[in-house]
């Protein structure tokens, strides 16, 4: 089942199901993807939730990192600075305009979207996000508290944790701009 086609009319709406439901619970204004007024509060809410996400992440690598520069741990200044690019990459796309990230996509604007789309995709690619950017925050904490109680832990490992989950996480954003963006590609054809 591809992710875009030209559905079965008679099909239900599938956007009800309990991933919708825990996005709608989780994040403040998350309505749905079915009208485009719907649709671009729901792009609104979800990017603004992920951004505070963003940001609380931040926060706190400034703090583990520098604990890193004062106990000069060397081997994870690589592993950091890529934490740093991907996390400022991921603040520019929840905030820049969304002619910048969708390009001139129609998803926001087409009446019949569920005709093309399977919109439960989007709800998983979503629910997926906040899981990794909870894990991450998790993460991030758990070193932190660590440091701070001067407790033997593999840094080199948590590190290498971090960079892959903030990698993931910004994989995760770019791929989801690209399915959005791409919806005027695929409803033309």
């Amino acid at each position: 089942m591809g992710l875009f086609r030209k559905k079965n009319k008679s099909k239900k709406k599938q956007y009800s199901s309990e991933i919708h439901k825990s996005l709608n619970q989780k994040v403040k204004g998350y309505e749905s993807y079915d009208s485009p007024e719907e649709r671009k509060k729901t792009d609104l809410a979800f990017r603004e939730y992920l951004y505070e996400q963003v940001i609380e992440m931040v926060k706190y690598f400034a703090q583990i990192k520098d604990y890193l520069i004062r106990l000069q741990i060397l081997s994870t200044w690589s592993a950091a600075e890529s934490i740093t690019k991907n996390l400022n990459r991921m603040k520019y796309l929840l905030t820049a305009k969304n002619d910048e990230v969708y390009r001139h996509s129609t998803f926001f604007d087409s009446p019949k979207i569920s005709e093309w789309i399977e919109i439960s995709v989007l709800y998983i690619i979503e629910s997926e996000m906040i899981l990794i950017a909870d894990e991450i925050l998790r993460q991030m904490k758990d070193m932190l508290e660590g440091f701070q109680k001067e407790e033997a832990m593999q840094i080199e490992l948590k590190i290498m944790e971090i960079e892959k989950g903030v990698r993931e996480l910004t994989s995760s954003l770019n791929e989801r701009a690209e399915l959005i963006a791409s919806f005027e590609i695929m409803a033309l054809e």
